[in-house]
């Protein structure tokens, strides 16, 4: 067992480790880019040593610095800048030796250097200058490059699992350097006759530096690091270059905040003084805004009233007018009127009858979201009873003019949904009743079901008359109803009540539509709603 040799490995070791820990204890002054030029040059180093210097331990027992030292210390120095910086600087620092790797391939390859002669020195240590085959280093590169993406894979996967600092960094590196060794050792040197000794030559001597490696970096990251942020004995970028324009802007900088400090307080009372100033004045511009505000809500409401009365008493006027004509009718003609006929009079009032009922409780219902007494109690219900049920009703109130097609190709149907059934029908039974009103030219109407996260998805789509861009957002307004809708009766209240319901229950709509073409009502229910 040569000693010397092995003292002699773990002192590069440790010149290494000091190395790597200097350059990066001192980045935030240095800059990280001396740490990158670093493991350049030890991946240099570690690429031409690894086959050209062998330490001799044993007779049979043959170490590489390059390999063992300088490689598994550069691995490590990946490790740390990921725990310490971030991924960013990571990548920089696999690319930085991705590409080092990459210029000494070509300049091989360029000048072929290889001389052949091995000669021994006293320390029984092999040199054989650059007899690496190129195609070995192009190789080892690449796996250099997946090296560093495992540490990364496997320090996030173990730091979950392993509680220890030291167990997460000795763990991850073991088995990334165990990796990196029989990987190439088999691959590059698999013709070689004495594969088995470097495969365990390899393992023995990686494994020995990983476990010294772990315990030099724990130390530092558990100890040293810490209280090394605060200690700044000297600043190093001062040593080597005069003062920085970065440097010289910040000592300005200390100058200006000092003259910024005396002046403050020179006008700390004035400030004072200025703030009680502008208190008052943003008190009174307050109470100005507050007034606009009533005054503006007062003039909505008087022009809401305004158009409730317009509508409400031309609404009425039409049914009562059918009924008045229907019931005189009935009443001159009776003795000479067929049964069939009198059915269809008494039809029709009872149509224009349920018309005003339906009209005063829409009236109603508005009154009731507008004076907040919308209350949501959800429950679990079936979809597809729910929406076959609204289906059914809106349909029969149209004498089935229109059809219904419920679309539905996620299989939604047979869930359940979290509503309010009043609410719901009230914004279904809307929506469905427009679209067959607003679509005369056409005789279907569609229902389709979708789903993402956390809603449930009804959409209503209708192929007729459409809304222009200009009144889309005014639909959700109280007696607001489109230019093209003047012989369609109708309060433009619907929609109204519609939007009333779906904020209560915490739902969304979203219109889409163009004349002439349809319209889409796009509703999502939350899958979740809360009570009140």
């Amino acid at each position: 067992m040569n000693y010397n040799n092995i003292l002699f490995l773990f002192s590069q070791g440790a010149l290494v480790a000091f190395i790597i820990l200097l350059l990066f204890h001192f980045r935030r002054y240095l800059g990280i880019g001396v740490l990158f030029a670093c493991l350049g040059l030890f991946q240099f180093i570690q690429n031409y040593l690894s086959s050209t210097f062998t330490v001799l331990i044993t007779d049979s027992f043959v170490v590489s610095p390059g390999s063992a030292v300088f490689f598994t210390g550069t691995l490590f120095t990946v490790l740390i800048i990921y725990i310490k910086e971030d991924a960013r600087e990571t990548g920089k620092v696999i690319y930085a030796l991705f590409v080092v790797t990459a210029v000494m391939l070509i300049t091989m390859e360029s000048f072929h250097w290889n001389l052949e002669k091995e000669t021994h020195d006293p320390s029984n240590s092999l040199t054989g200058f650059f007899n690496n085959r190129t195609w070995v280093l192009f190789f080892g590169s690449l796996l250099l490059f997946l090296d560093s993406l495992l540490i990364i894979l496997f320090f996030e996967f173990i730091s979950k699992h392993v509680r220890f600092l030291f167990l997460q960094i000795f763990i991850t590196m073991l088995i990334v350097v165990s990796f990196d060794t029989l990987l190439f050792s088999i691959i590059a040197f698999w013709d070689f006759d004495n594969l088995n000794a470097m495969l365990i030559s390899g393992l023995i001597s990686r494994g020995a530096f990983t476990l010294f490696y772990s315990v030099v970096f724990y130390f530092y990251l558990r100890y040293f690091y810490l209280r090394g942020d605060k200690f700044d004995p000297f600043k190093m970028k001062g040593v080597f270059q005069t003062l920085s324009y970065k440097q010289k802007f910040e000592s300005v900088a200390h100058d200006i905040k000092k003259v910024k400090e005396e002046h403050e307080i020179k006008q700390f009372f004035l400030n004072k003084e200025k703030e009680k100033r502008i208190d008052a004045l943003a008190f009174a511009n307050t109470k100005i805004d507050f007034q606009n505000q009533a005054l503006k809500k007062e003039k909505e409401l008087n022009e809401l009233k305004s158009r409730f009365v317009s509508t409400a008493s031309h609404e009425f006027r039409t049914p009562l007018s059918a009924i008045n004509f229907a019931a005189g009718s009935i009443k001159k003609y009776w003795a000479k009127m067929e049964p069939i006929m009198i059915e269809k009079k008494l039809t029709k009032i009872e149509d224009q009858v349920m018309y005003m009922t339906g009209l005063l409780d829409d009236i109603l219902t508005i009154g009731r979201a507008e004076a907040g007494e919308f209350r949501n109690k959800p429950l679990n219900i079936n979809l597809g009873d729910f929406l076959y049920g609204v289906i059914e009703e809106v349909s029969s109130s149209y004498k089935k003019l229109h059809e219904i097609v419920l679309i539905d190709t996620e299989g939604l149907k047979s869930v359940d949904i979290f509503i309010d059934e009043k609410l719901g029908r009230n914004v279904f039974i809307n929506l469905l009743s427009n679209a067959i009103k607003f679509s005369p030219d056409t005789d279907e109407v569609t229902v389709e079901l979708s789903s993402e996260k956390d809603h449930t998805i009804i959409s209503v789509i209708d192929f007729g008359i459409g809304i222009s861009n200009a009144e889309l957002e005014n639909i959700f307004n109280p007696f607001t109803r489109g230019e093209n809708v003047a012989l369609i009766q109708g309060t433009g209240l619907g929609l109204s009540i519609v939007k009333q319901a779906l904020d209560v229950m915490g739902g969304k709509i979203i219109v889409n539509s163009t004349p002439d073409n349809g319209t889409s009502f796009i509703v999502k229910i939350p899958k979740k709603q809360t009570q009140h």
